[in-house]
């Protein structure tokens, strides 16, 4: 009798799925829209949850599927992910179901179980960890209103912010302007005040001007000075899920959009900062993926079950 899990990792805009079978062997992956319960209603993330998982199990019987795990975007609250939980079993016809939040897919991704820090920095920005007795811990990601320091979002919010400083007459004069214009088609820069208060420019396009800075950073030294001050930001989250856990030399996987453009230079900054507030880290590659993590977190899960 075949036996198979599925693992997703469901972000806002985009969402992957894979069907592995008894040995882990991969034997099916589908892509998909985004799969944030939040950011959807109830019958569009239905609509999209069974016909992922329908295109996935083309070839293959829903009945030989003993569990399934879903890394979401929007489920850090527990309310969310049972509710969510439900609403999969329901869409699918699956009935072993798991949904942790896209995070902690991702840190069980990047080192399968073992103890470790996985620092993520994309358009927001935390922390996770996990010990050798399998506890989590967390800092930030308390999203771009209250936090997400160090994030492309805030490098970015923090740039548009000085270059409205320089045409208010407020700050000295820089390149930034010139930038902000050029990646977002503006004439002047004033005019992407209405497109951030309407929502017009989503928070993951705000986000995407942080690879244009970060690419003329050894030009620019305001630029640089954003690298600094996001690496201490960040640093700080790893000390602070570090001190949690107690994990004195942590393995640490970086994983998000902002080490992708420049990423030496900010992994250089954050070296930096960590060896300065005394903690000894290595800069290790993410394991697998996160789509790979909600697997391992369920047959972790399934392991404890049958112990």
């Amino acid at each position: 009798m075949n036996s198979y899990l599925i693992g997703i990792d469901g972000g806002a805009s985009r969402s992957t799925a894979i069907l592995v079978d008894a040995s882990s062997e991969l034997v099916s992956t589908e892509h998909g829209p985004g799969l944030n319960p939040l950011s959807l209603d109830g019958v569009e993330f239905n609509s999209r949850i069974a016909s992922l998982i329908q295109k996935l199990l083309a070839d293959y019987q829903v009945g030989d599927v003993k569990g399934l795990c879903a890394g979401l975007a929007g489920t850090g609250n527990e309310t969310v992910r049972l509710k969510t939980s439900a609403a999969i079993k329901q869409a699918a016809g699956i009935e072993n179901v798991h949904v942790i939040s896209d995070a902690l897919a991702a840190l069980w991704g990047a080192f399968q179980g073992k103890p470790g820090l996985l620092l993520i920095a994309g358009t927001g920005s935390i922390c996770l960890g996990l010990d050798e007795q399998g506890e989590t811990a967390r800092a930030g990601g308390f999203g771009r209103v209250v936090g997400d320091e160090g994030s492309g979002y805030w490098i970015s919010v923090s740039a548009i912010r000085k270059a409205l400083w320089e045409v208010d007459g407020r700050g000295s004069s820089s390149t930034l302007p010139d930038m902000i214009n050029k990646h977002f088609n503006l004439q002047d820069v004033r005019e992407i005040i209405p497109l951030i208060h309407e929502s017009k420019l989503t928070p993951d396009e705000i986000a995407s001007l942080a690879a244009v800075l970060l690419s003329h950073s050894a030009t620019e030294s305001v630029i640089r000075d954003y690298i600094d001050r996001a690496a201490s930001h960040l640093a700080g989250l790893v000390l602070a899920t570090a001190m949690k856990l107690n994990l004195t030399e942590p393995a640490v996987a970086l994983w998000g959009g902002l080490w992708n453009s420049s990423g030496q230079e900010m992994q250089k900054a954050l070296q930096r900062d960590l060896s300065a507030r005394n903690l000894s880290v290595r800069f290790v590659e993410p394991a697998e993926s996160p789509e790979w993590g909600a697997i391992r977190y369920l047959q972790s899960v399934s392991s404890k079950a049958s112990e």
